[in-house]
């Protein structure tokens, strides 16, 4: 199973500047395939895959992502595994809100955004991704039902 982790920790000044900026719980997120985190991390600066210990609740949430596909997801990773995280690219993006973006630079949603394959990733938050990745599932099921 493929998942979506939310991060919610408070450890740094920047998560806890991110979950009040956005007004939600969660600062970052990682696309998990066996256990291995891939994202573009500030703290790393930038695309990377790790792992991570996503199985303390104290900080982590798991949702599944039932419509992807993990050699979609890795494929991509090895397209962008040299993309940088740059501040002023979150910046642009997700407080001035316009459609400028810094060349080979990517932020944490809008890297799993893309991985996913999903519309607009510039435009998500850590939050709204998840969000957007819970009703895709729910739609999936009805789908399937009728």
């Amino acid at each position: 199973m493929i998942y979506i982790a939310g991060y919610r920790g408070k450890k740094r000044f920047l998560d806890r500047l991110i979950q009040w900026w956005t007004g939600d719980t969660y600062s970052h997120c990682e696309v998990v395939i066996n256990n291995i985190g891939y994202s573009s991390s500030h703290v790393d600066g930038g695309v990377r895959s790790k792992w991570i210990d996503f199985q303390d609740s104290t900080v982590w949430d798991l949702y599944p992502i039932e419509f992807a596909d993990a050699e979609d997801i890795i494929r991509y990773y090895q397209e962008t595994k040299c993309t940088k995280y740059y501040m002023l690219d979150l910046i642009l993006s997700q407080v001035l809100r316009t459609r400028l973006n810094i060349k080979n630079s990517q932020f944490c949603s809008e890297w799993c955004a893309n991985a996913l394959r999903l519309p607009d990733p510039r435009s998500h938050t850590p939050g709204s991704l998840i969000r957007l990745i819970v009703h895709l599932n729910w739609m999936q099921r009805c789908a399937k039902l009728s």
